[in-house]
């Protein structure tokens, strides 16, 4: 399972610093990531594993659409060379904005992909379960038992951070 929290980027200073490439190399990680933990799951089960991916909305707003731009290299790496990687996203708190955002942005999205996302609102403990998700195994802010999560609440991306900084995959 891997788990995103959809405002927990400061948009804002990353695109002020020129540092969307650094977001791009790690949307890269992350899905390399879930590939070889899938295929390490699937060689031990023997039968082909698949990830879900678990986004919290909350918070979402239509302000968002401004970064659009940001989004399209990750969604068309993700649909290229990833797309049998992920079983199902499932949108848990999503306002109910996202349903305008979602319109915008699906566009984006190969069908294949586009069909696997599901939305759900606050209510989303049952509709987990039919996915194959324990809601116990959720990070904490999102009422689980798991106490491991890294993801962390918004930093602020300092004025001057991208000054002089080759962001570029293998750069410095």
């Amino acid at each position: 399972m891997m788990f995103g929290r959809a405002l927990a980027s400061d948009m804002a200073g990353i695109y002020r610093e020129d540092m969307t490439p650094l977001l791009e190399n790690e949307w890269v990680f992350m899905l390399e990531d879930m590939l070889w933990s899938a295929h390490v799951a699937s060689v031990k089960q023997r039968r082909l594993v698949r990830g879900t991916t678990i986004v919290d909305a909350s918070g979402l707003s239509l302000s968002i659409l401004r970064y659009l731009p940001s989004y399209k290299p990750w969604l068309v790496v993700m649909n290229e060379f990833y797309p049998d990687l992920v079983r199902a996203v499932l949108v848990i708190n999503a306002p109910s904005i996202f349903v305008e955002i979602w319109r915008f942005l699906s566009v984006l999205l190969a069908p294949v992909t586009r069909e696997k996302v599901r939305i759900f609102g606050s209510d989303f403990e049952a509709s987990l379960r039919e996915y194959g998700v324990d809601p116990e195994t959720l990070p904490a802010y999102l009422g689980g038992q798991y106490q491991g999560s890294r993801l962390s609440a918004l930093l602020a991306i300092p004025h001057g951070t991208g000054r002089g900084v080759n962001l570029t995959f293998g750069g410095q």
